[in-house]
């Protein structure tokens, strides 16, 4: 009897010695609160944080179907953004109606940084170039912006305004035929086009030089664009010939090389031109080549 009572003692100590331990004070329940609002403030938003947009569906980026003048601005930068990234010289490209660019010009006028994102959908003319230029000017004396920024505004000023054609002309001058390619076409053509009179110095000596064929050819090519520019039928046609008579009788030669790059460029002008060659070697026979178009005048 005397162990019973002792061992029932020994279970109820044991008890209330675990309660003691284990069950939460009422006064620590009561210091919740202030204990949250000792804790530090969240850090405030940061302004500079822009949620992702929502996905769309591809056919909101139909060349074919660009958004209306009148659309949401955040709809027009989303549509131009994703269109800036096809480089006309290689693929179909479309640009802004008058009023979207003028809408789209002044996003970049309030919020500079926005222009490399839409900037290789704007057309090529003095107004538009003159626009970009002053955004730049203004970066150039501010600096603002990451240097990466002024680069990118830069290069595209060099290759569609005459802004920089010193420059150009200095990188344009370099061309030439390394075996079977040639360096600083784009320089070259792009000089063609935004200064005719500082180019046509440098394509008379391309085109009178036959110990560089590659780089004639380019000259022949920026002088059939400037005809087709200034609409002068007898060059046009003249030059045309010059070119298709290039393609037909050096079928093998290092002067087709250039040949991928003109058609890709500009298909409407020879809608049979070859879907796609390949430099040819003297030393390999010409077997690179898809097929071969022989041009009759529009």
């Amino acid at each position: 009897m005397r162990r019973f009572l002792s061992s029932v003692t020994l279970c109820i100590l044991l008890l209330l010695i675990g309660l003691f331990l284990f069950m939460p004070s009422t006064e620590a329940e009561n210091n919740v609160l202030p204990g949250l609002l000792n804790l530090p403030a969240p850090p405030p938003p940061n302004p500079f944080y822009r949620p992702s947009q929502t996905e769309r569906d591809e056919k909101f980026y139909d060349k074919k179907n660009p958004p209306s003048d009148d659309a949401p601005i955040e709809d027009l930068l989303d549509y131009w953004k994703y269109q800036n990234q096809f480089d006309a010289k290689y693929a179909y490209a479309v640009t802004p109606s008058n009023k979207t660019l003028d809408r789209l010009m002044a996003e970049a006028e309030k919020k500079p940084e926005l222009l490399p994102e839409i900037l290789n959908t704007f057309p090529e003319s003095q107004e538009t170039a003159d626009f970009v230029k002053r955004l730049y000017d203004n970066e150039v004396s501010r600096r603002d912006l990451e240097s990466s920024w002024r680069a990118q505004v830069k290069r595209w000023l060099t290759y569609h305004s005459s802004y920089f054609s010193n420059e150009l002309l200095q990188t344009a001058s370099q061309v030439s035929d390394t075996k079977e390619y040639i360096t600083n076409q784009e320089d070259v053509l792009a000089l063609a086009r935004v200064d005719w009179e500082k180019a046509k110095p440098l394509l008379d000596r391309m085109l009178n030089n036959s110990s560089q064929p590659v780089s004639q050819t380019l000259a022949r090519w920026a002088y059939y664009k400037h005809a087709l520019m200034v609409n002068d039928s007898f060059d046009t046609e003249s030059y045309r010939k010059q070119l298709q008579e290039t393609v037909e009788t050096n079928l093998c030669s290092p002067a087709t090389a250039i040949w991928p790059w003109m058609h890709s460029s500009n298909p409407e002008i020879f809608p049979g031109a070859m879907i796609g060659i390949f430099p040819c070697s003297k030393t390999k026979p010409c077997m690179n080549y898809v097929s071969m178009a022989r041009f009759t005048p529009d």
